[in-house]
């Protein structure tokens, strides 16, 4: 049933409707507001093989070391 849907009203028009906006798998829905700015930084090599070295995730890492520092320095 991976094609089924609940339509209240309006018959075979509004299942036809129903089932064309429907997602399909792998297709995404409406996006939330970005919490987060694309920025291009510059960081030196071995800042950068640290946080590689960590594996996957490692820019999420690289981003809570930088909010826990800033934590630091806002709460003196």
């Amino acid at each position: 049933m991976a094609n089924a849907v609940v339509v209240k009203k309006g018959g075979y028009a509004a299942v036809r409707t129903a089932l064309a906006e429907k997602r399909k798998r792998g297709q995404r829905g409406p996006q939330a507001t970005p919490t987060k700015k694309l920025v291009s930084v510059r960081y030196s090599t071995e800042v950068l093989q640290y946080f590689k070295s960590t594996g996957t995730g490692w820019q999420t890492r690289m981003n809570e070391a930088l909010v826990e520092w800033v934590a630091k320095r806002t709460s003196r």
